[in-house]
């Protein structure tokens, strides 16, 4: 069904269209003469009266004209082509985080439930598998969080309202209890209707904990607080306290979930630049650890289209900060360590260390989502009718461009049309200058 955006251009055409017309009934032409005893007295220059013609009059460059107005008109009121609404539409939501046992599990799952016009919506920290026939995602989001993944489904369902008479939500994900947050219940609230829940399999923590290794100099301050902090993570950690090197991204690249900690003695870490005027910040707030010390703060964090915080200074900048690398991360630490006095003895930095050593995306917690949990996501009822999500933005079609590129040849032949024209009319003009003949004064 074609449908116009704006819809007033184009009864503007129509109405110029219609003017057109009407003007080129109007004519303008030399009337009968006529020998007059007085015609002495008259000036001598040429006389033309106005009147109504039965046949419009050069019909060629009225309809290029015509044509010329009418395609501008269509072009500016954008038009769009909105299909028939019928039948069930999907949003599936897709866990990619590290919950995921196996992604081939995941894109089974997907492929499963998906038709061609649903809409797949990843969200979680595994952006960048090397092999997987998960779906592009329309719609990515950086955090293992069915919060952020449940408004990304409410606006894009919006695009269904029109072509579909029921959305479903599709969940697949192994429901773990990581990836809930305080506004998950209220969001799934404002969707209509049941959900489907399919649920893969989750990932296995490692029981036996892997410390991690230090490239530094031997009497480098972080090796005591290493000794000292006892981590049961299960992941792989690598803290360098140099410049990165090409060993570095191959490091991270051999096996699959790789932390590599660039924590530098005396650089800037990667992603962060040197500050115009250094200062002293009051302490460093992590996800959970909370430090309070005076540290100086040199380097300051550069966003980058990857970058997601992982620990800040006392009033809000960055001070650690983690992107992608491979099927690994490269997490980035400006926080100082001071050999002086107890600072790397104290427990709130055993507590800061530990977690910056976690593995990509943060410590996950794979216990399974309970089962009053499971039912509210499930919901109840049919599904969410189209109607019940707010309209798309519209966008006019690509055939907006090519009307305005012929509305414009129009105009051009138009013009070629008339300049024709006026080169063919002094012989028509002398022909009939002659053919009447002009009396003379006596």
């Amino acid at each position: 069904m074609l449908s116009f955006l704006a819809p007033g251009y184009l009864f503007a055409a129509l109405a110029a269209a219609t003017g057109l017309v009407a003007a080129h009934f109007i004519v303008r032409r030399q009337p009968r003469s006529m020998l007059l005893p007085t015609a002495r007295f008259v000036p001598d220059a040429p006389v033309l009266s106005t009147g109504w013609a039965r046949v419009p009059s050069d019909l060629i460059p009225l309809l290029l004209r015509v044509l010329c107005v009418l395609l501008a008109g269509v072009a500016l009121a954008g038009p769009i082509i909105l299909r028939r609404a019928g039948g069930t539409a999907r949003v599936i939501l897709v866990d990619r985080s590290g919950a995921v046992a196996d992604t081939s599990e995941l894109s089974d799952s997907v492929a499963a439930v998906r038709a061609p016009l649903d809409v797949v919506i990843g969200y979680g920290s595994r952006t960048r598998e090397k092999s997987t026939d998960l779906p592009a995602a329309d719609v990515r989001l950086n955090r293992a969080s069915l919060s952020a993944g449940l408004v990304a489904a409410t606006r894009a369902a919006s695009r269904f309202r029109a072509v579909a008479d029921s959305i479903e939500l599709v969940i697949v994900s192994p429901f773990t209890a990581g990836q809930l947050d305080a506004a998950t219940a209220r969001l799934r609230g404002e969707w209509p209707g049941r959900a489907r829940l399919v649920r893969v399999a989750a990932a296995a923590g490692s029981a036996t904990p892997v410390a991690p290794t230090l490239v530094a100099a031997a009497e480098d301050p972080l090796s005591v607080a290493l000794a000292l902090t006892r981590d049961g993570r299960g992941a792989e950690a690598r803290i360098v306290r140099r410049e990165l090197t090409a060993d570095d991204s191959l490091w991270v690249n051999a096996t699959r979930g790789r932390v590599l900690v660039h924590w530098p003695a005396a650089s800037a870490p990667a992603g962060f630049i040197a500050r115009r005027d250094s200062s002293v910040a009051a302490g460093v707030v992590g996800r959970g650890p909370v430090l309070v010390a005076p540290l100086e703060r040199r380097w300051q964090y550069a966003p980058g289209m990857d970058g997601d915080a992982v620990a800040w200074w006392i009033d809000g900048e960055v001070a650690a900060a983690e992107s992608p690398l491979g099927e690994g991360c490269v997490r980035s630490v400006a926080v100082p360590v001071s050999g002086g006095g107890d600072f790397v003895l104290r427990p709130e930095f055993h507590a800061l260390l530990s977690e910056l050593v976690q593995p990509c995306g943060g410590a996950a917690r794979l216990l399974p989502i309970p089962a009053g949990t499971l039912a509210l996501l499930r919901g109840t009822g049919g599904l969410a009718p189209a109607g019940a999500f707010a309209p798309p933005r519209l966008e006019a079609s690509p055939l907006t461009k090519w009307l305005l590129l012929a509305s414009l040849a129009a105009a051009l032949l138009e013009l070629l049309a008339r300049s024709s024209r006026a080169s063919r009319a002094p012989a028509t003009s002398r022909n009939h200058d002659e053919s009447v003949p002009t009396p003379k004064a006596a």
